[in-house]
């Protein structure tokens, strides 16, 4: 039987599912669980600037050729990296990811129907913040979901932030914006505290990039960083077999250095 990802995170982290910013609307959302998170930093996460972080994860040399970085040493436990830019992960150069598929199967007579209604509230002028906006006010958060296909949320509405992010991705397709499902990291900052989550997402392609479409984030007052493990490249049935791959590569524990100036002793 094929591991659902809220099962592969209890695997992993044992005692640390839940919240951490309980009184965030972020962390109510549904993301996929919390990551033990320490801080030798009480500045604001400046959303451009560079920020050191050490990645505690299972297999660390795994993870640095994820993020194609140099691996630590044998026996380190962490890995240091700097967030800058949203990382770019090329993914499979063929596809256009505008295609209809098992699971962003747009074409489906929900998700159609749900794609009208945006149209008519935006007007029949596409944002990426007119989509986040509108899947936001529909969606109601429910942690805990399996992995479910986009016509599945449209007909629910109801998920976390697996289904977010496929939901967003369905609509992206259905106006011929490509769009993708990403997996990894969100490191969150209010007030000068600092907490990470495994998280997905969506991705839309603008201006030549891959840039962040994340509608669990809207109501979220702080400042956030992302940081992609990998894309959902799989969007056949065997989609939850290519989840569990990212496994070693998940982050066990987030250390926050400060901003990459910063001489941290």
């Amino acid at each position: 039987m094929l591991l659902r990802m809220e099962s592969v995170a209890r695997a992993l982290l044992p005692g640390v599912l839940g919240c951490i910013l309980c009184t965030t609307s972020f962390a109510q959302s549904g993301v996929l669980f919390a990551i033990p998170t320490e801080s030798q930093s009480n500045q604001p996460l400046t959303p451009n600037a560079p920020w050191r972080i050490a990645l505690e994860a299972r297999d660390p040399a795994a993870l640095a050729r994820v993020l194609n970085v140099a691996a630590p040493a044998a026996n380190a436990k962490a890995l240091s990296y700097t967030l800058e830019s949203y990382p770019q992960i090329s993914g499979n150069p063929a596809r256009t990811w505008l295609e209809s598929s098992f699971v962003i199967d747009y074409q489906e007579p929900d998700v159609a129907k749900l794609y009208k209604a945006f149209l008519q509230v935006a007007r029949h002028e596409w944002a990426r913040q007119q989509l986040l906006d509108f899947i936001s006010g529909r969606m109601t958060a429910s942690p805990g979901h399996a992995f479910e296909v986009a016509s599945q949320v449209a007909r629910s509405l109801t998920g976390d932030c697996k289904e977010y992010a496929v939901l967003t991705a369905a609509l992206a397709r259905s106006a011929g914006v490509p769009a993708r499902v990403a997996l990894g990291l969100v490191l969150l900052e209010y007030d000068g505290r600092y907490a990470a989550f495994g998280h997905a997402w969506a991705e839309i392609r603008e201006d030549n990039k891959w840039v962040v479409a994340d509608a669990t984030a809207q109501k979220f007052a702080g400042a956030a960083r992302y940081l992609p493990f990998g894309i959902l490249e799989d969007e056949g049935p065997g989609f939850e077999m290519a989840v569990t791959r990212l496994t070693p590569v998940w982050i066990q524990r987030v250390v926050v250095l400060g901003a990459a100036t910063t001489d941290v002793r």
